[in-house]
């Protein structure tokens, strides 16, 4: 009976190794399987970062893409003529002026699209003050900033197109001096010309 005891009490003993052997043996298997997973996650995070820093790179290289596709687009103007009038008759005489007519045409651009523009014209004086109330409507940008237009002019443009007007009328009377006229297309700055009056 004695041997039996002995017997069992070596087999629980054997079998309790045998299960500690076996922990120790799964816990190991799982700190190396814990180990690799923390590896790959952390390589899945760093080409995740890259990913991100590729995505921005891409986003910043379409920008500036579109900002050249943009310009590539801009209309600008030529065979600017300003013509002054007191009723229907011309006039080079400051006192009289009560609309300025300002001709122009679009120069070809083949990669601009036709269709409806939106044209800001700034009549400005000898000492670059706006002359006219500033139109409410939209605000055209010189060199990246707003700026105040006497007029502003939807106008359809066609390739091949025919000359433009756009008229200001004066309810105050100018001054005699030197006049500048700035065109403005789609918000950017498309051409000028200068007049004086008596």
């Amino acid at each position: 009976m004695l041997s039996f005891f002995f017997s069992s009490s070596f087999l629980l003993a054997q079998n309790k190794k045998n299960k500690k052997e076996s922990a120790v043996k799964e816990k190991s298997e799982c700190e190396k399987n814990l180990e690799a997973l923390t590896a790959s996650m952390q390589k899945a995070e760093s080409e995740k970062v890259d990913l991100i820093k590729n995505i921005d790179d891409i986003k910043l290289e379409k920008e500036e893409l579109e900002k050249k596709l943009k310009a590539l687009e801009t209309l600008f103007v030529t065979n600017v003529r300003i013509e002054n009038f007191k009723a229907d008759k011309e006039t080079k005489k400051a006192k009289d002026v009560t609309k300025t007519s300002v001709w122009f045409e679009f120069m070809d651009n083949p990669n601009a699209k036709p269709g409806a523009k939106i044209v800001h014209v700034q009549l400005l004086d000898s000492k670059g003050n706006l002359v006219g109330v500033p139109e409410k409507k939209g605000k055209p940008k010189k060199n990246g900033v707003e700026i105040e237009a006497s007029v502003e002019q939807k106008i359809e443009y066609k390739k091949n197109n025919p000359k433009n007007l756009v008229a200001i009328k004066h309810d105050n009377k100018l001054t005699p001096g030197k006049y500048k006229v700035e065109i403005f297309v789609d918000g950017n700055f498309a051409g000028r010309s200068e007049f004086a009056l008596e």
